[in-house]
C-alpha cells in the first residue's frame, strides 16, 4: 500500500516519491507516477496454462491433479491435506495429455468456477497438473513480477473488479478474457525489481515453511498407523 497505493516508494534519492515532489500524471485510474502505465492485466502475462475443456484419465497414484478445493483463500500455496478427494494422473498422462503443459514455479494458479475469487502460487518442484476449472498465469518478468501481481490480486480494487465480472449461474464462474481485461497499474520496472528484492525473501521463507509442513504431514501419516 505504501509503495503502490500511496506512491511513497523510494525515489532515486531514497526519499518517499510522492511527498518529495515526484511528478504525477493523469490516468484512467487516477494520478500515477510518471513512467508508470495503466494497462489491462493481460499486458503482464507471458503465457497462460489452460488445459480446460475435458477431464484427463484419473489414476490411483502418480502426479497430483490440482482442483479448486486445493486452493484455499489466504494461503500462498495449494493445500493437499484432503487425501480422500485428491486425484492423480499417471506419469504417461502427465507427460503427453495436457496440451498447454504444466504450471511452473510462481505461476499464479486461479480458480475459474466455484467459490471465487481464489488464487495462489505454484510451489517449486511440484509436478502439478491442472485441467478443469483452473488456469495458471505466467507473469512476464520484463514487465512485472509475480509477487507484485499476486499481492495486487489480493487488493480490494482487483477483487472488486473481479467480482464485477463474475457470471452468476448455478455456481459463480469467470471468463479468462474478462479477468485479463481488468485495468491495473503497472509500475516502472526498476521499482518492481527493487520491490521484488525486498519481498522475495519473505515469500521464500513462507515457501520453505510450506514445504516443511508437507514433509512433516507425510511423515506423520506414514508413522501414525504403525504406532
Amino acid at each position: 500500500k505504501h509503495w503502490f497505493v500511496d506512491f511513497e516508494f523510494p525515489d532515486k534519492d531514497g526519499k518517499p516519491y510522492k511527498s518529495s515532489g515526484g511528478k504525477m500524471v493523469d490516468s484512467e485510474l487516477g494520478e500515477i507516477p510518471e513512467g508508470w502505465m495503466v494497462e489491462d492485466f493481460e499486458k503482464t502475462i507471458e503465457f497462460i496454462v489452460d488445459n480446460r475443456g475435458k477431464t484427463p484419465p484419473i489414476s490411483i497414484a502418480g502426479q497430483k491433479l490440482l482442483e479448486g478445493f486445493n486452493i484455499v483463500n489466504g494461503q500462498c500455496f495449494p493445500s493437499f491435506d484432503n487425501e480422500e478427494k485428491q486425484k492423480h494422473v499417471s506419469v504417461e498422462t502427465f507427460g503427453n495429455w495436457f496440451r498447454d503443459g504444466h504450471p511452473k514455479h510462481l505461476d499464479i494458479l486461479c480458480a475459474t468456477v466455484g467459490t471465487l475469487p481464489k488464487w495462489c502460487f505454484t510451489p517449486k518442484n511440484s509436478n502439478l497438473c491442472i485441467a478443469q476449472n483452473i488456469v495458471a498465469f505466467r507473469i512476464d518478468n520484463k514487465i512485472s513480477s509475480p509477487y507484485y501481481i499476486k499481492l495486487l490480486f489480493d487488493s480490494h480494487y482487483f477483487r472488486h473488479e473481479f467480482n464485477g465480472r463474475l457470471i452468476t449461474a448455478v455456481q459463480p464462474s469467470i471468463k479468462i478474457g474478462h479477468m485479463t481485461s481488468i485495468p491495473i497499474i503497472i509500475p516502472a520496472i526498476n521499482v518492481i525489481k527493487t520491490f521484488e528484492k525486498i519481498v522475495s525473501g519473505i515469500f521464500e521463507k513462507i515457501e520453505n515453511n510450506y514445504s516443511e509442513i508437507q514433509t512433516l504431514t507425510k511423515t506423520r501419516d506414514t508413522l501414525l498407523p504403525k504406532l
